[in-house]
């Protein structure tokens, strides 16, 4: 998750809006619900902040269909959680054989400063919405990540996806028990990335899964790359 610092007042005394979401990501599935709702919670014990939530698409361009977060603008009291509600709305023009990958995000804005000295500081929260369409395939417990393919050629390895869902890389190391070489890599349904590093005959991938935790699994690389089976 993306933490976004804009400084609007100098001097002396800080305010943070602190607005924390329960989620590093967030899963739409369209087969499971009509919509997703998303916790924001106030830390603050004193302040009361608002918080403003939109949508962006892959580029970075903030959008309003096929997908809307509601309410766009509200009052979170000290201590207090609020809900957003992210649905469908207007004609749906995401493609409906992969899952696609937009940003939520959540902009705390503080209390306007009383006093000249004090500093605001707005805090944006700022993570991955994946939005799945019905009829995927289903996978039990991110199978899809085994589905990765990986090969090599000199120093350099190509990751292949053949699924229709995103495939979140966060390191990539010569081994299970190498040097993580941290890769901020996402490779897209059907499609591939090229990783220039050398990974010797034993690559192993580093991913975030549905639930924000971390998986592992390695290759064992010849005339061609396969998936080393740790379940055995």
């Amino acid at each position: 998750m993306k933490r976004l610092f804009i400084l609007t007042v100098a001097l002396l005394n800080i305010s943070y809006a602190q607005l924390t979401l329960d989620r590093t990501r967030v899963i739409f599935d369209r087969a499971q619900s009509s919509s997703q709702s998303i916790v924001v919670s106030n830390t603050n014990k004193n302040e009361p902040y608002l918080a403003q939530s939109w949508i962006e698409d892959e580029a970075g361009n903030k959008i309003e269909t096929p997908l809307v977060a509601l309410p766009i603008l509200q009052r979170i009291n000290p201590g207090q959680e609020k809900q957003v509600k992210i649905s469908l709305a207007g004609q749906n023009n995401l493609p409906e054989d992969r899952e696609s990958m937009l940003f939520f995000n959540v902009l705390g804005v503080p209390p306007k400063a009383d006093a000249e000295n004090q500093v605001n500081i707005v805090i944006q929260s700022k993570v991955k919405l994946f939005y799945r369409p019905k009829g995927l395939p289903q996978y039990k417990d991110n199978g899809w990540l085994k589905e990765l393919q990986v090969a090599k050629s000199g120093n350099s390895y190509t990751l292949q996806n053949p699924s229709p869902y995103h495939i979140v890389i966060f390191g990539v190391s010569n081994g299970p028990k190498g040097k993580i070489i941290e890769k901020d890599l996402v490779v897209k349904p059907f499609g591939s990335v090229t990783v220039t590093q050398s990974l010797g005959n034993t690559p192993t991938i580093y991913f975030i899964n549905d639930y924000g935790g971390t998986e592992s699994q390695s290759y064992q690389c010849g005339n061609s790359c396969q998936l080393i089976d740790n379940s055995k």
